[in-house]
């Protein structure tokens, strides 16, 4: 039997310390925080039994000193690129 590499508390903590601070669309969070543990542990399952995809990017313009178009990943994708730079690349 392999070995599980992904561990629900360290995502659920990648989530609470880093991704949820660093949000800047407040709405998605707010949704994102009525189901968390749901979605955290859709995450997680859907880690170790290879299933995970990236999802597409927020596309949106913005308009401060100048016109820019912004591609921004999920909530979700954010979390599993933190969690994974976090829990793996950063080892040593």
């Amino acid at each position: 039997m392999m070995e599980n590499k992904y561990n629900f508390f360290d995502i659920l903590d990648t989530y609470n310390n880093t991704v949820s601070k660093k949000v800047k669309n407040k709405k998605g969070l707010i949704r994102f925080e009525s189901n968390k543990m749901a979605y955290i542990s859709n995450l997680y399952n859907n880690l170790i039994n290879k299933k995970y995809m990236y999802n597409k990017y927020n596309i949106f313009v913005i308009h401060e000193h100048k016109y820019r178009i912004i591609m921004a990943p999920n909530i979700f994708d954010k979390i599993i690129n933190h969690y994974i730079t976090n829990y793996f690349l950063n080892k040593n």
